[in-house]
């Protein structure tokens, strides 16, 4: 359930789709964040320099030798999948901040991100099975 305070103003039309937001959550979330996060994972190794990575950036990918910045997204996106289909509900305040700020800064190693995204993209394929979501919105 979303915070009141999470909103600078509410009109009436936005309180009726907050009230109604259940109606458009389905296990077919899955298939977006699954597809989300595989091409986070690709970008992650498979860089290249086409303008979206500024010198900070490009100095991290050479430094770490794969884009952290996409090892966190993928790492994100795949938590967020799994507590969505459990729950029904996006949690965009994260308690695993800190965590994902680890691996932005490039405190994990590759192998560990790699590790990371399997094990989750597992545990997002068995919230899937298990959803209590319909299965189309």
């Amino acid at each position: 359930m979303p915070n009141f305070y999470d909103y600078v103003h509410i009109h009436p039309y936005g309180q009726r789709l907050i009230d109604s937001r259940m109606i458009f959550v389905s296990k077919q979330a899955y298939h977006a964040f699954c597809g989300y996060a595989y091409g986070q994972s690709k970008r992650m190794e498979h860089y290249k320099f086409e303008g979206y990575q500024g010198k900070k950036r490009k100095y991290l990918v050479d430094k770490f030798g794969f884009d952290v910045k996409n090892a966190a997204h993928l790492v994100r996106i795949m938590r967020m999948c799994v507590e969505f289909l459990h729950e029904g509900e996006f949690h965009v305040f994260r308690d695993d901040a800190e965590l994902l700020k680890n691996i932005k800064r490039g405190e994990w190693s590759l192998e560990q991100v790699k590790e990371e995204a399997e094990r989750l993209f597992k545990r997002a394929e068995d919230a899937y099975d298990r959803s209590p979501l319909a299965s189309t919105s």
